[in-house]
């Protein structure tokens, strides 16, 4: 694979590795190998309210002042995806990316 240009870094190999990727950077190059998976960082397969609040960035995009409000309202008239163990509402990352990836299409967005 051909490697893209990195200016100002040294002519050191570094390689940062994960399950999904592998970066490395030599003779001032870079090459990123990319798996079918995006990597997950930050956020549990599940999330609990306050990770998924984080996630959607809803204290950034709403003016609301209690977020659980918007949680409520999106689960009640928007369906967004939930499931309840011991009681407790978790929120599926997967289920929760294509939720948003639906409103984008529906909403014309994409």
């Amino acid at each position: 694979m051909n490697g893209v240009p990195v200016d100002g870094m040294e002519n050191t190999e570094r390689t940062r590795h994960s399950p999904h990727h592998r970066a490395a950077v030599s003779h001032n190059h870079l090459e990123v190998v990319m798996c079918e998976e995006p990597i997950q960082v930050g956020f549990p397969e599940l999330m609990t309210e306050i990770e998924l609040v984080q996630f959607l960035r809803i204290s950034d995009v709403s003016q609301a002042t209690n977020p659980h409000h918007v949680v409520e309202n999106l689960k009640r008239f928007h369906q967004l995806p939930c499931i309840h163990i011991s009681r407790q509402p978790l929120y599926p990352l997967a289920a929760v990316r294509r939720w948003v990836e639906d409103k984008l299409t529906k909403e014309g967005a994409l």
